[in-house]
């Protein structure tokens, strides 16, 4: 018996929950008047905020904090052991890879998105764009020799 009430009233608590948190965000959300206020509020609540530099910090203690940490390291490995490598093999063939012509470049480039990131180099609408004066240059039909 006492089971069947402690269940009901964990369920209940759930739900509460579950309530009061929708509740919050919906609030939260329709008192912000901007994405960023929004952000910079969810920011803070999870803890990401930005903290102020402390004035007490100076130029020059910032670079000595950084002029040290490297002696640091450098000192640290002073005494390892110089690093080491091997040469590859001569002939090494790539069996994963297969060349494509320069049909099928145009073709791959022009199924693109029109999407694109900062870190991208070049927008995929320009890529696009120079398609023809490109292609060739990616084109491994060309370059390889069998």
């Amino acid at each position: 018996m006492y089971k069947k009430q402690w269940q009901s009233e964990i369920r209940s608590y759930r739900q509460l929950t579950r309530r009061k948190r929708a509740e919050f965000w919906r609030t939260s959300i329709d008192e912000h008047k901007s994405p960023q206020h929004l952000w910079r509020s969810i920011d803070k609540l999870v803890g990401r905020e930005k903290q102020a530099a402390s004035p007490d910090i100076t130029a020059s203690d910032f670079q000595k904090y950084f002029v040290d940490k490297i002696a640091a390291v450098r000192a640290s490995t002073d005494d390892a052991s110089d690093p080491t490598f091997r040469l590859s093999p001569e002939v090494t063939e790539l069996k994963a890879l297969r060349s494509v012509d320069l049909d099928e470049v145009t073709s791959l480039i022009s199924s693109l998105p029109n999407k694109q990131c900062r870190s991208d180099p070049l927008p995929t609408w320009l890529l696009k764009e120079c398609t023809a004066e490109l292609a060739p240059f990616i084109n491994t039909k060309s370059r390889i020799s069998y």
